[in-house]
């Protein structure tokens, strides 16, 4: 599920908002909670409300506190929670600032919530490997095989990710891998990405195989990506690059070659 915690409703002046996210999050977990795991996609609270003009900072202080804190003892069975860090309201997406790295105090509060053992640090272990799995993989599909390593960058339907960011063209828009070769990609990789001088670009969104993986607005534009979890082979990754109207100032895609066994 996704909770906002805002202001005022839809950017309107007379409709103050007066929710508590727990309260939100109730009415689903009661639902699910005895027999499925709760992930909270999506979380946010305001620091600024466009629709007043207003820096909103308690607001949003009090509404994460309130989250946050509830989420060991009152909520166990949340394994996952998101912040949606974005300056909704500077990017034309909604009437918020979400931005998490925009205001000191939020971003202190949000340390000082997620600095306990309850908080994961670090996501620990690997994935299932081909001997674990039941016969024809984890879901019936065809099991994960070896990609064998490639001394040359092989030949992919889109060009291979750079190797590294350059020097870009001032219409391009380039994106490379951090953390292993495009053709040799295992393990916890970065995806970088840079426009060149001439496009007005705000928003980075970041998609692997046209699935949705993650949006920024801060730069240097990057997106972080196991590679672990996807089968070895070729696979895609495409940016759309957002400019301050959320109209699209360019896309590239790109490909890459998952490897196993190395």
């Amino acid at each position: 599920m996704n909770i906002y915690s805002v202001h005022h409703y839809d950017g309107q002046l007379d409709m103050p908002a007066n929710d508590d996210p727990r309260e939100l999050l109730r009415y689903v977990y009661d639902l699910y909670a005895d027999r499925k795991p709760i992930a909270i996609c999506e979380y946010a609270a305001t620091h600024y409300c466009a629709a007043c003009g207003r820096d909103v900072t308690d607001l949003g202080l009090r509404q994460m506190t309130r989250l946050y804190k509830s989420l060991p003892t009152d909520f166990p069975q949340v394994k996952m929670i998101n912040w949606f860090s974005v300056d909704a309201a500077r990017n034309g997406l909604a009437h918020n600032d979400y931005s998490i790295t925009s205001s000191e105090r939020m971003l202190q509060r949000y340390r000082d919530l997620t600095s306990g053992p309850y908080f994961l640090g670090e996501v620990t272990g690997t994935p299932p490997t081909l001997a674990s799995l039941p016969p024809g993989g984890s879901n019936g599909q065809s099991p994960q095989v070896t990609v064998p390593i490639h001394e040359e960058p092989p030949v992919t339907e889109y060009p291979l990710a750079l190797a590294q960011l350059g020097p870009v063209a001032p219409g391009d828009l380039d994106v490379a891998i951090s953390g292993a070769l495009p053709h040799r990609v295992t393990g916890r990789v970065e995806i970088l990405a840079e426009p060149g001088t001439d496009l007005d670009v705000r928003t980075m969104m970041f998609y692997i195989d046209d699935r949705f993986q993650a949006v920024t607005n801060v730069v240097p534009y990057r997106c972080q990506w196991n590679a672990s979890y996807v089968p070895a082979g070729p696979h895609t990754i495409k940016v759309v690059a957002l400019d301050a109207s959320n109209n699209t100032a360019a896309v590239k895609t790109v490909s890459v070659v998952v490897v196993v066994g190395q």
